[in-house]
């Protein structure tokens, strides 16, 4: 990463004690991580012939499939049409021919899990429209019709407000001994990111851990130097606190859903990666004290990644 010079000195001038600091900081790595993969990362045309299949062949008999309309459309004579004609289903059987190639040679070199793609290329694919949802607003049913109406009745009962609860007091209580809670390392990092799959949807940043492991492998020492104090002071940035709600229905039982409802529906939240790094760390620190200070029972064997105890570094 060229940047990589700039974007330490720029995160040095933080004052990285305070939380506007680590904000800052926070906002300038994911704001350079973009701006870098913009650059790195070409980005195609999507158009109606962007396909696997399509080749220069292709499009030199599409070419040719034009000049042959417009001659047809100025003469009007048999000649012209028939030779029309006759380049059309040129055109459509190379790409038929292409079609059947490019299937043959997938199939053929498929390996593992790549044979169930073949499955997601044949399934059929339908875009349903959300049928009129009905909802409970102020004590009275409410039929919502248009798309911001619909928008309000998700937001109302599928994003109630959260509880409210009386801090914690902290007078008495005395830290056990047992809890150790050592500095922060390198390795923790980069087995947080690197442990983390690449195919899942990024959040609002558009950064996906593919990006940040490449990211992290040009300047490891930025990441060390925001993530440990972040993982010191116990602090999350506020950017990365954001999230893109996604509503999915939920799956179809024996017992058949009415999807005008809004329960009939599920929300998925899509974060900001840089966040889930931080996320990732602490978790494992967790597990591995929660099994190490006897805070589980004998019996709970649910959610334990492995038989021995998990070890942060």
């Amino acid at each position: 990463m060229e940047a990589h010079p700039a974007i330490k000195n720029e995160i040095s001038r933080q004052d990285l004690s305070t939380e506007i600091g680590l904000d800052r900081a926070a906002e300038y790595l994911e704001n350079s991580i973009q701006k870098v993969a913009d650059i790195a990362i070409p980005r195609g045309n999507i158009c109606y012939r962007s396909k696997p299949w399509w080749n220069d062949d292709i499009d030199k008999s599409r070419e040719k499939l034009s000049q042959k309309r417009r001659i047809w459309k100025r003469e009007r004579d048999t000649q012209s049409h028939r030779a029309y004609q006759s380049e059309r289903n040129n055109y459509f059987s190379k790409i038929k021919t292409a079609k059947q190639g490019m299937w043959d040679s997938f199939l053929e070199n498929a390996k593992g899990k790549e044979i169930f793609k073949a499955f997601q290329y044949i399934k059929h694919k339908k875009v349903e429209r959300i049928p009129i949802i009905k909802y409970t607003k102020e004590s009275e049913e409410v039929q919502a019709l248009s798309f911001k109406e619909k928008s309000e009745a998700f937001l109302t009962t599928l994003f109630p407000k959260p509880p409210t609860t009386d801090p914690p007091n902290w007078e008495n209580y005395q830290p056990s001994p047992k809890w150790e809670w050592p500095n922060i390392e390198l390795e923790e990092i980069r087995t947080a990111i690197f442990c983390s799959s690449i195919k899942k949807a990024p959040g609002p940043d558009q950064i996906s851990f593919k990006i940040i492991q490449q990211a992290f492998l040009a300047m490891p020492d930025i990441f060390y130097m925001i993530y440990s104090k972040l993982i010191e002071k116990g602090y999350h940035p506020k950017q990365w606190r954001e999230a893109i709600g996604v509503i999915l229905k939920k799956e179809n039982t024996e017992k058949k859903r009415d999807y005008s409802m809004p329960k009939a529906y599920r929300v998925i939240s899509l974060l900001n990666y840089l966040g889930k790094v931080a996320e990732k760390i602490i978790a494992i620190r967790l597990s591995y004290l929660a099994e190490t200070t006897d805070l589980l029972f004998l019996e709970q064997i649910g959610g334990e990644e492995q038989d021995q105890p998990l070890t942060p570094h």
